[in-house]
């Protein structure tokens, strides 16, 4: 069984729309400050909370 969780910057340009729940069939969508400059690293996804909780069920 999957589950989405859609974690994004709300600064980051790339992540358009930030609401994918809108198109797609999100489970949840948190927002998460990443990084300054660079969002997409994996060190801003894996350092957050918000990230923790999503995989922590499953690990």
């Amino acid at each position: 069984m999957g589950r989405w969780v859609n974690i994004a910057d709300p600064g980051d340009l790339i992540a358009v729309p930030k609401r994918l729940g809108d198109r797609f069939d999100v489970d949840h969508h948190d927002e998460a400050y990443l990084g300054l400059v660079d969002f997409h690293r994996f060190d801003g996804y894996l350092s957050s909370g918000l990230m923790a909780a999503a995989v922590a069920p499953y690990v």
